[in-house]
């Protein structure tokens, strides 16, 4: 719960914005994540 909390904080106080030139390499395992993280920027709404 409290990490849904937490998101839901994040997306309001800031904009997420994928890098431009970012390409999925996605890793399929038990669940479904992006190679190295997702890089994204941030901007204070």
């Amino acid at each position: 719960m409290q990490m849904r909390i937490n998101i839901a904080m994040i997306l309001q106080r800031f904009k997420l914005t994928l890098l431009s030139d970012y390409q999925l390499q996605p890793i399929f395992n038990f669940n479904t994540r992006p190679k190295n993280g997702l890089p994204m920027l941030t901007h204070a709404r």
